[in-house]
């Protein structure tokens, strides 16, 4: 049986990736005390059991709840909270050590006088077992981890942060508001990372003070070669080399939320949303317009296209046979990128986004056509969002989904969004994703050119282009 108790109330998974025995690694934060109370956040860091394929872990059902140890698939290994108790803790980033010993998680804790403290923990991949901890007392935070190629590890984050934690705005994993608070990067020496206490200090730390690029570092990738590409402020992409000097820094996307970065074989793709204000007001057609976003950029900062995604017609349950939804009401938001690949498991040919899909309620500021027209549509029951493109950014497939209940019987599917996207031992796309229920997995197989019945009826996303042979979703649940 699953230990209720484990993630804590509503747990909230942002970030995940997959460990070297081929399990799955989540982090994020689930509320203390009894479900129902208005208890601060711990974090959490769950591992599920390794060397289980997909089908495995299926057995006879696409959509197994996530259950406590013992043999065979479908479990998880261990389950590790922390945190001060009545005070706010959230994991938001994790990384595997490249022996895959440990993993380093990036998050934050509150501190005295209800600011924010980095918190850096490593955690012993055998039993989750916390090794240490280190706290930057700076009014910061991180949001995100890589390793480089010594085994040492860069951190992102912010500092001087003047907001209250409380009043973070850390939406599927670290958007932060105060515009006093400075992007800041720092790189964990490997003898540091390898060691059995915490660091006091890093190798070397870059800050950027640029008035245009207030916020955080809220994701990285590190190449081969160990330059680092990061995203800082809501819209900007920067390049450092492997001392922590800054190559290049791209222009703010003012109206443009960057909240992920990918590797390309000549520069980076960043994706998130873009917003636009909706022609005629909230009074006639809806308060504005929210699309997925990718944008290229080439080795030398410079960007070489952008393109939007989202409101795809069609899916299961309630949203069967629907059309294309108002742009004014219907969010898209992209939270992740990983790269997608040929058959032959080597050759990047595109990329994978974890998105939602939703209408974020329907309000007094719409006229009554356009609140009615909300208000009627099934859209307001969110779903997790996949698109994947080529190297270009064309799509080549989406789809949604959300957790299986009542999907074969009609009956109303729960809210789902997707929070992160990795790559596992199979090959498939794993989207991190969170659940008006809790947090879950969902595995879809590697991509394949053949074209398949939709076998739900209507007009299915992803039965439009291509259809995936396989989705599992994997849930811890309330």
């Amino acid at each position: 049986m699953f230990d209720w108790d484990a993630l804590g109330v509503d747990p909230h998974a942002v970030h995940g990736t997959v460990a070297s025995d081929g399990g799955y690694v989540a982090v994020g934060s689930g509320l203390e005390g009894e479900e129902g109370d208005n208890g601060t956040p711990d974090s959490f860091i769950v591992k599920t059991k390794g060397g289980c394929s997909a089908a495995d872990i299926a057995e006879d059902s696409l959509y197994p709840e996530l259950t406590d140890g013992g043999s065979g698939c479908g479990g998880y290994d261990w389950i590790t909270k922390y945190g001060a108790s009545g005070k706010v803790d959230r994991a938001l980033w994790v990384a595997e050590s490249p022996d895959g010993s440990y993993f380093i998680v990036a998050g934050i804790t509150e501190a005295s006088g209800g600011k924010s403290d980095m918190n850096i923990a490593k955690i012993a991949a055998t039993d989750g077992e916390i090794i240490w901890e280190m706290n930057h007392e700076a009014e910061s935070g991180a949001e995100t981890v890589a390793f480089t190629s010594d085994g040492g590890f860069i951190i992102g984050g912010y500092l001087d942060n003047e907001a209250d934690i409380i009043e973070h705005n850390f939406k599927s994993g670290g958007q932060i508001d105060g515009e006093n608070a400075k992007p800041f990067i720092a790189k964990v020496s490997a003898a540091d990372a390898a060691g059995s206490s915490a660091p006091s200090s890093f190798e070397w730390t870059y800050t950027c003070s640029d008035a245009e690029n207030y916020g955080s570092a809220k994701a990285i990738r590190v190449d081969s070669s160990d330059n680092v590409f990061a995203v800082i402020g809501h819209g900007a992409v920067v390049k450092l080399n492997d001392a922590g000097e800054e190559v290049w820094k791209t222009d703010e996307y003012e109206q443009t939320q960057i909240n992920d970065v990918e590797l390309a074989s000549d520069g980076v793709v960043a994706v998130g949303h873009t917003y636009e204000r909706a022609n005629g007001g909230c009074w006639f057609t809806g308060c504005g317009i929210i699309k997925g976003s990718m944008i290229k950029f080439d080795d030398e900062g410079q960007e070489e296209w952008s393109e939007n995604y989202g409101n795809y017609p069609g899916g299961v349950s309630q949203f069967r046979e629907i059309e294309e939804g108002n742009w004014s009401l219907v969010y898209n938001e992209c939270w992740g990128v990983a790269p997608k690949y040929a058959d032959d498991g080597t050759t990047h040919d595109g990329y994978v986004m974890s998105c939602g899909t939703g209408i974020e309620g329907c309000n007094l500021l719409l006229g009554p056509f356009v609140w009615l027209e909300c208000i009627g549509d099934p859209r307001g029951t969110w779903r997790a969002l996949t698109v994947a493109t080529d190297l270009e950014g064309e799509r080549i497939y989406s789809r949604m989904d959300s957790y299986g209940v009542g999907m074969f019987d009609g009956e109303k599917v729960a809210a789902s969004a997707g929070e992160y996207v990795f790559i596992n031992a199979d090959g498939g796309h794993v989207i991190v994703t969170d659940e008006g229920m809790g947090m879950g997995f969902l595995t879809i197989a590697p991509y394949t050119e053949e074209v398949c019945e939709n076998p739900f009826g209507g007009n299915q996303a992803s039965a439009l282009t291509v259809t995936l042979s396989l989705a599992l979703t994997l849930f811890a649940f309330y």
